[in-house]
């Protein structure tokens, strides 16, 4: 079985792990069993002395708030959680996060493309605001005029500010045929302004694929558990076809799974070729290579970028980049150069911990900073037909042979 990895935007390693499950552990028993869970579990003397003060001071806190808060003792599972995520925060990685139980099972739905909703692709904003990444191609919230880079601000009216991403997701999601009402702010637009949605099942495809002009055209949404094998079935389709060139479409791509990467640049890139280079703790290095058997290993391709192309998304753009197997269109990708796995406790919940960092096989740090294209072009986020799209015009200049990086540069 392979390790569950994932790399998006939208899980250090085993001692904050070890923690997890020791307090989990803890808050299961009575303080006077401390003295044999710790030398139970071994440690060194130093983080024995370290722990029985803190966790002297966590019981006081614990009972000082259960004692004196106005409206009564506050549920143990609830503070238990809280004390869980106040701790994993304390890492300070934007990405490594405790998730509950339903937490998870919405994460599973989602890389296994079914559930009810609307079919958007959200994160929370700096803001307290929810940010669209992306609606999926065919949904509800698409067909209702839902764009990439729209700010939810109320829900049925409510406000939404301040809120958790799961308290705000599981007010949109509800039952199919039922009503949502989304409060939009728009990047341009003078007013906001309502969109009336009505949730249906959604069933991810996160692969579209057509012709455009003799070029084959894939677009990826996100990197699931069947994205390689939905790709490999659309390409031998175009390729089928006779295509001259291909474009693969990655803007607003959040990521997803980290060997759905690894296996869709396989099919364009020779076998054992590195894919990309993991830099786990103690600066252990591992490299990833494509597995073989690639469909198109010199068919011309061109990759589309832009800011909200994201982690696994950022993998397979980098690595046909730096094995020229691509040109890169578009803006600066997001720039995610982590990678999570979940480790699952016992009540179904788990914690998604950073384990490492990657880099692209030329050994490029991309965190923050996000891959630089090779042609680059101003943002476009209105919703067009694809021929009028300036990205895909380009890309198929490109492919014609009637463009060139200085020509686009100029441009």
């Amino acid at each position: 079985m392979r390790l569950f990895k994932i790399v998006t935007g939208s899980l250090a390693g085993v001692l904050i792990v070890a923690g997890v499950f020791l307090l989990g552990y803890l808050f299961a028993v009575s303080t006077d069993r401390q003295d044999r869970i710790f030398a139970d579990s071994a440690p060194n003397p130093e983080l024995i002395s370290e722990l029985r003060g803190d966790i002297g001071i966590f019981w006081e806190a614990w009972e000082l708030l259960q004692a004196n808060f106005y409206s009564g003792p506050t549920e143990v599972h609830k503070l238990m959680q809280g004390a869980i995520k106040g701790m994993v925060n304390a890492s300070d990685d934007p990405y490594t996060e405790y998730l509950d139980a339903e937490e998870m099972r919405l994460t599973r739905e989602h890389l296994e493309g079914r559930f009810v909703g609307v079919g958007i692709s959200v994160r929370v904003s700096e803001h307290g605001y929810l940010l669209i990444e992306n609606p999926l191609p065919g949904s509800p919230a698409e067909v209702s005029g839902i764009l990439a880079g729209d700010l939810v601000i109320k829900i049925d009216g409510n406000d939404i500010r301040g809120q958790g991403l799961r308290e705000i997701t599981s007010k949109i999601r509800g039952d199919r045929g039922t009503k949502v009402i989304l409060t939009i702010m728009r990047d341009g637009a003078p007013d906001q302004f309502d969109i009336s949605i009505t949730r249906d099942e959604i069933k991810i495809s996160s692969i579209v694929s057509r012709m455009i002009e003799g070029i084959g055209y894939l677009r990826i949404t996100s990197f699931g558990n069947e994205t390689a094998k939905d790709l490999k079935k659309f390409l031998q389709t175009l390729l089928d076809t006779n295509i001259q060139g291909l474009i693969i479409d990655l803007r607003n791509n959040p990521g997803g799974l980290l060997d759905s990467a690894i296996d869709v640049s396989s099919q364009f890139l020779p076998e054992q070729t590195v894919v990309l280079i993991e830099r786990s703790r103690d600066d252990q290095i591992k490299e990833f290579r494509a597995s073989g058997g690639g469909l198109a290993i010199e068919l011309p391709v061109v990759v589309l970028v832009n800011g909200g192309t994201a982690s696994a998304a950022e993998i397979v753009a980098g690595a046909l980049q730096d094995h020229k197997r691509a040109t890169l269109v578009g803006s600066t990708t997001f720039g995610k150069g982590s990678v999570q796995r979940p480790f699952s406790l016992s009540d179904d919940s788990a914690v998604k911990v950073t384990i490492a960092t990657w880099l692209t096989p030329n050994g490029q740090y991309l965190d923050g900073e996000g891959i630089r294209p090779d042609f680059n072009l101003s943002h476009n986020n209105q919703p067009v037909e694809l021929e009028a799209d300036n990205y895909i015009q380009a890309a198929l200049k490109i492919l014609r042979g009637e463009l060139c990086c200085d020509d686009l540069k100029a441009a």
